[in-house]
């Protein structure tokens, strides 16, 4: 069984956040991960949902497209002109 808890580390223990129930003496596994790594699993993670990045693409191209319109819309406008 698979338990996550958040824990502090101070002066050489792992203190845990929350309530953990477990038997006294058992042993486990601890896998320390530091908030840092846990967004960078989350973001390869992500990179591995095909929906997530067919929905981040299409959102990508409306941008650059919208960043287009408005280069049109600023070389047309005497206001952006840089030269004035």
């Amino acid at each position: 069984m698979t338990q996550v808890y958040e824990a502090i580390y101070e002066n050489g223990v792992f203190r845990p956040i929350d309530k953990i129930i477990l038997e006294e003496g058992r042993l486990v596994r601890l896998v320390v991960e530091s908030e840092d790594d846990e967004f960078a699993r989350e973001m390869e993670e992500a990179a591995r949902d095909a929906l997530f990045m067919q929905d981040l693409e299409e959102c990508m191209s409306d941008f650059a497209a919208v960043d287009a319109e408005t280069a049109r819309l600023m070389a047309q406008d005497k206001e952006f002109d840089a030269e004035s």
